[in-house]
């Protein structure tokens, strides 16, 4: 099965969760959503990393918006 690293969907979802014109029903899932996968990866899958290495991969706007580290 192909899926896109965790890591960067959880990015994904944080920033869209702070784009002005998400909707605020959306916005809170996204941030709930990035933040569950964010915690999975944290604690379960700890040979995936969050880190400068990683994020240089993203758009300098995704990385600075990120909260996740």
């Amino acid at each position: 099965m192909v899926s896109p690293d965790p890591r960067a969907f959880a990015i994904h979802k944080i920033w869209l969760s702070q784009q002005d014109e998400r909707e605020p029903v959306k916005k809170n899932r996204d941030k709930n959503q990035a933040m569950s996968v964010a915690r999975l990866v944290k604690e379960t899958l700890t040979y995936l990393k969050f880190g400068d290495k990683f994020e240089k991969m993203f758009a300098v706007a995704l990385r600075s918006d990120s909260t996740i580290k």
